[in-house]
C-alpha cells in the first residue's frame, strides 16, 4: 500500500505505508468501504470531515479508509490522496447472520429476513 504527499514545490512523493519515514499521527479518523456502491458516500463523508476539522489543530488526524479485496484499484485511487491519507485492505468480514446466503451491501427489509450493514 502506498500514499502520496504533495510537497511545497508541488512535487508528489510516494511513500510505502509500512515503511513510511513520516511519524505516526496522534489521531486518526477511519471509515470502512465494503462495496463500491458506497464509494461516493465515502468520498462525501471524507470531504465533509476534512472541511469541518478545527482550523486550530496543528497536527491534523490521518484519514483512513479500510477496504475489502473486492474494491478495485481504480476505486482506491479515487479515494487516496484526494480524500484520505491511507487506504488499507482488510479481510472480508462475514455477516453475523448465518441464514443469509447472499452477500449484499443493501438492506431490503426491516424484519431481518435479509441482512445488511448499511442504509438502515
Amino acid at each position: 500500500l502506498f500514499y502520496f504527499v504533495r510537497t511545497m514545490d508541488s512535487k508528489d512523493i510516494i511513500y510505502d505505508v509500512l515503511s513510511s519515514p513520516l511519524p505516526p499521527r496522534p489521531d486518526a479518523i477511519a471509515t470502512f468501504l465494503h462495496s463500491e456502491d458506497f464509494l461516493s458516500g465515502a468520498q462525501t463523508l471524507l470531504h465533509s470531515i476534512k472541511h469541518n476539522l478545527s482550523k486550530k489543530i496543528i497536527y491534523l488526524p490521518e484519514l483512513i479508509v479500510f477496504v475489502t479485496s473486492n474494491i478495485s484499484s481504480a476505486a482506491r485511487e479515487k479515494l487516496c490522496p484526494a480524500f484520505c491519507t491511507r487506504v488499507i485492505e482488510i479481510p472480508y468480514i462475514p455477516m453475523p447472520d448465518s441464514s443469509c446466503s447472499e452477500k449484499s451491501s443493501h438492506v431490503t427489509s426491516r424484519d431481518g429476513s435479509h441482512c445488511g450493514l448499511t442504509k438502515l
